[in-house]
């Protein structure tokens, strides 16, 4: 009977180390992991997809191919280094073709223009005439006009486009010939005059004035804003003296108003760098102007000769010395009128009289504006009443723009 229950006993405990063996799960049966690796040629052909087990290395596929083109190595887009085949997967990974773009045999480069808008050439591109890619950029100026100037004979010239703008600049500074202008000339005794709005789109402007290379490139004449503006001003010359919309300047600059950014080394300010005994008259800078070294202005840089007299400026300045709202310095001239912004301010809420008359300078009615409103149709039309049927109207309103005057007077055409 003893022998019995001890075989019976050994059975159970066999049985139970058996169940506790078969129990136990070491983990070799565990499906390992699956990596996809990406190969994308960059030819407009689809990607080429590779499944990896983790731990394992891709394989090199052949060689894509691109017009134009010699391949050079795959690399990895997380890192932008090129890809050892060598090295186990233990992630998914983009890998992507590297393009030699410096072959001279199957490669033919040239510089193109690409417009950016109808009032300036804006920049080159160096492409590939064979294939179309773009490897590098280059700012170029705006194509100058000198058809407004003729024959130089006038007594005064209007100016109504950027291009005319740049071409009077070059004029004056003695680099017109370059694009095919006349010789330089610094319209003494002479006026421009503006006729519309300027817009010269941040091109880079070399200053109407610039003493950089010639002493006496200066502007001597007579610029009539005419109450129109002049914005997109963007100079930037962070080694040159004189910086502006002018650069040294006897002559005079009245009725304007220009917007914008200058950089220069010294002696900048948003209008004038320096009048050497120039006068600035009704005018107003709203323009960033930095000086790198020494000497800014919101509106003149250096005044060591000449006048300002009924003009403000109101953007920020910043120099290492010699920084001022209005003037950066002051070594002789006078200084007459001038508004702070402040004034400005109640300047701009004050309401002026447009005076809309017939072609026999009848008046018909009389509207009143702040600085910088536009006289809608609509509301032209109903300050006219009956008598809008009689008249053509403007095509896109008025906008009032006149800085000295207190009244304008517009003449409508009868029907």
């Amino acid at each position: 009977m003893a022998n019995k229950k001890f075989w019976v006993g050994m059975l159970v405990m066999v049985l139970v180390f058996g169940m506790a063996v078969v129990g136990c799960d070491t983990g070799n049966n565990t499906q390992p992991n699956i990596y996809t690796v990406t190969f994308d040629a960059d030819n407009g052909t689809p990607p080429v997809i590779q499944t990896v087990i983790e731990g394992s290395s891709a394989t090199r596929p052949a060689n894509p191919t691109r017009e134009g083109h010699s391949f050079g190595y795959w690399f990895n887009e997380a890192t932008d280094e090129e890809w050892d085949f060598e090295t186990p997967v233990i992630a998914d990974i983009n890998l992507r073709a590297k393009w030699d773009l410096s072959d001279p045999i199957t490669r033919d480069w040239e510089w193109i223009q690409i417009p950016h808008s109808p009032t300036k050439d804006s920049h080159e591109a160096y492409i590939c005439k064979c294939c179309g890619e773009i490897a590098g950029r280059r700012d170029v100026p705006a194509t100058p006009n000198f058809t407004w100037y003729g024959d130089g004979s006038a007594e005064s010239f209007s100016i109504a486009t950027p291009q005319s703008m740049f071409g009077f600049a070059h004029i004056v500074n003695g680099t017109a010939q370059e694009y095919g202008g006349p010789t330089r000339f610094n319209f003494d005794g002479r006026v421009i005059h503006l006729s519309k709005n300027i817009d010269l789109d941040s091109i880079p402007w070399t200053p109407i004035g610039d003493t950089s290379e010639i002493w006496n490139a200066t502007f001597n004449g007579t610029f009539d804003g005419n109450g129109y503006a002049i914005v997109g001003l963007y100079v930037n010359r962070p080694d040159a003296v004189g910086n502006g919309l002018f650069g040294a300047l006897p002559g005079i600059v009245e009725n304007l108003f220009v917007s914008g950014a200058v950089v220069g080394r010294s002696t900048s300010g948003g209008l004038v760098g320096e009048p050497r005994g120039g006068i600035i008259r009704n005018t107003h800078a709203h323009v960033s102007v930095t000086s790198i070294d020494a000497t800014a202005g919101g509106l003149v840089g250096f005044l060591n000769t000449g006048s300002i007299e009924n003009s403000f400026a109101t953007g920020d300045v910043s120099a290492n010395r010699h920084a001022g709202g209005l003037v950066g310095s002051v070594l002789a001239g006078a200084v007459a009128a001038v508004f702070t912004p402040f004034f400005f301010l109640l300047l701009w809420r004050r309401k002026y009289a447009i005076i809309i008359q017939n072609e026999n300078g009848e008046q018909l009615c009389v509207i009143k504006l702040r600085r910088g409103e536009t006289l809608e149709i609509e509301t032209l039309k109903r300050a006219l009443g009956k008598h809008s049927e009689n008249y053509h109207m403007p095509e896109e309103g008025i906008k009032w723009k006149i800085i000295q005057e207190l009244k304008r007077r517009v003449t409508l055409q009868e029907k």
